[in-house]
């Protein structure tokens, strides 16, 4: 069975002394998840491909990546197929003010994709699927433990 790699990051910011995660959601969903996609090609290297997909996906861009915090694994299928996932999830913080201005691809483009920042403590609860709610849960550990 083949292994499809992508990559992602749980980005944190603290908003009025609160601290909030940033999600996105495709609007045919009801869940949010974290932002992830696939290098673009064998050369790239892995932290630009998780700023870049970050950027892509909710047009933020002053990001610094703090190391890997999970990697996930699970099953998916796609047109049929069934293979392996893996995402490798960063962390991350975003830094500073700006107006995002995402770069959807246009399979995102035609579902349309809402981005948002949203408070920690509520976030787990607003994604739907275990690996990615493991991968928030392994990045809110290690931001606690190194506060």
């Amino acid at each position: 069975m083949r292994t499809d790699k992508s990559v992602g990051a749980t980005i944190f910011k603290v908003i009025d002394g609160v601290d909030h995660v940033l999600l996105v959601k495709k609007v045919m969903y009801d869940t949010w998840e974290i932002p992830k996609g696939h290098p673009e090609d064998r050369d790239e290297d892995i932290e630009d491909s998780v700023r870049r997909e970050i950027k892509e996906e909710t047009g933020y861009t002053q990001i610094t990546l703090n190391g890997v915090a999970d990697i996930v694994t699970y099953e998916a299928e796609k047109n049929g197929e069934v293979f392996n996932k893996e995402v490798t999830f960063y962390m991350g913080e975003h830094h500073g003010e700006e107006v995002p201005v995402q770069e959807l691809d246009d399979d995102e483009d035609e579902q349309g994709m809402v981005v948002g920042w949203h408070p920690v403590d509520g976030a787990l609860e607003l994604i739907g699927f275990p690996p990615f709610i493991q991968a928030l849960e392994s990045a809110i550990n290690i931001r606690n433990y190194n506060e």
